[in-house]
């Protein structure tokens, strides 16, 4: 597994947790918005739904739409890191990055973490947080 540093938020903030798999490697983004700053980032990232979408998911979007989604991204006021594991067991990678990111995050002011579901994880995620 592998991580980077980051510059954490003062003050609370929500931790917004997503994976993904390419290519062989394990992947676990970590986004932090400012409590006071959720409500507008939301809004922000709803705005940017084409209309009929009710989400973006980059998996259904244009070389060009990612460009321009990337680009309004890169304004919020928010924190991100993206945690990598080789490990191939999909459970074992999830829990090491989960682990990893919940120690990483513990002592920061974090006072909501809002995970995405994966299938058939819930129980495990629960064990570890």
């Amino acid at each position: 597994m592998s991580g980077g540093t980051w510059a954490l938020p003062t003050g609370p903030h929500v931790a917004l947790i997503d994976e993904s798999s390419r290519q062989g490697t394990y992947l676990l983004a970590v986004v932090l918005v400012q409590r006071s700053e959720i409500r507008a980032t939301r809004a922000a990232l709803r705005r940017l739904a084409l209309p009929g979408q009710a989400t973006i998911h980059f998996r259904h979007e244009s070389a060009r739409r990612k460009k321009s989604c990337l680009v309004s991204l890169a304004k919020m006021p928010v924190h991100a890191l993206v945690v990598a594991s080789a490990e191939r067991r999909a459970p074992v990678a999830r829990r090491a990055c989960l682990e990893f990111v919940v120690g990483s995050i513990a002592e920061t002011g974090v006072t909501e973490l809002v995970l995405e579901r994966c299938a058939g994880e819930e129980r495990r995620d629960r064990q570890i947080l």
